[in-house]
């Protein structure tokens, strides 16, 4: 076997190798796991670090639904999400398309199943777009889409499974004005009734009632007003009211009902 002149072949048991000393006891040596990773061209942590996130995505009602406990009023939180969708701060996603009405043309493919902008503009509230938000299916009527079809009713294209990305989302609440929290105040306590002092007896016009009239007057009374409705006062004002243009006397009525009764107001009776 020829040998090429200046190189000398060396055998591995003639190279002196440096003796391992054992650690003591207690002491380990630690390895950073990069320095192994780069050794057998595996990604490192600071690698994957600075890698793109990949966008996140809500579902429909997801999304509307953190906006709205943000803003507080359905109405204004989508059209806040549809408004920043068509000026392309934020995009859409779909799981599949289907189409109506194309007219015998063939229907576009969108590219990487994101909803173009353009398209937000054909949301209508009071169309099926609105049920985008529960059912996650995004039903657009976009008029004549084509222009050489001749087809009697609007091309429609409906979006399944729609979802919106996280960071748009994140930056409407973001950016929503704190909420103002109505505060409750307590209604002022309702002040106790007064009682009303008793109207002063105003002397009465015209001849006295005859005695046996008001007798039986009093007896009609006691069968109708019984108990705690037997008061002085309305005694007095009902036998008035059975005498027009006579009068009658409190000591009357008084001595009628029985010097038990007499003084008995309203407000003790209903004690």
């Amino acid at each position: 076997m020829s040998r090429q002149p200046g190189f000398k072949i060396i055998s591995l048991s003639e190279v002196e190798r440096p003796v391992r000393e054992a650690p003591p006891p207690g002491v380990f040596s630690l390895v950073q796991f990069s320095e192994h990773q780069r050794a057998m061209g595996l990604p490192t942590p600071e690698a994957e670090s600075a890698a793109a996130p990949e966008p996140t995505w809500l579902q429909a009602a997801d999304a509307l639904g953190r906006v709205q406990r943000a803003i507080g009023t359905r109405n204004i939180s989508v059209e806040t999400i549809i408004g920043r969708l068509k000026a392309g701060l934020g995009q859409a996603s779909f799981a599949h398309a289907a189409w109506e009405n194309t007219g015998g043309f063939r229907a576009p493919r969108f590219e990487h199943n994101l909803i173009p902008r353009h398209m937000w503009k054909h949301y209508q509230d009071e169309f099926a777009s609105r049920y985008v938000w529960e059912t996650g299916d995004l039903r657009l009527a976009l008029g004549r889409f084509f222009e050489a079809t001749s087809a009697p009713s609007s091309t429609v294209v409906t979006f399944f499974g729609v979802k919106i990305e996280r960071q748009v989302i994140d930056e409407i609440i973001a950016n929503a004005p704190p909420r103002k929290r109505s505060v409750w105040i307590k209604p002022p306590a309702t002040p106790p009734a007064i009682p009303r002092a008793p109207e002063p007896d105003v002397p009465q016009k015209g001849p006295s009632v005859a005695s046996d009239h008001l007798k039986a007057w009093f007896d009609l009374y006691q069968r109708v007003y019984i108990g705690a409705e037997d008061t002085e006062e309305i005694a007095l004002t009902s036998a008035r009211g059975m005498f027009p243009g006579k009068s009658v006397s409190r000591d009357r009525v008084r001595e009628l009902r029985g010097a038990q009764k007499r003084g008995r107001k309203a407000s003790e009776s209903a004690k």
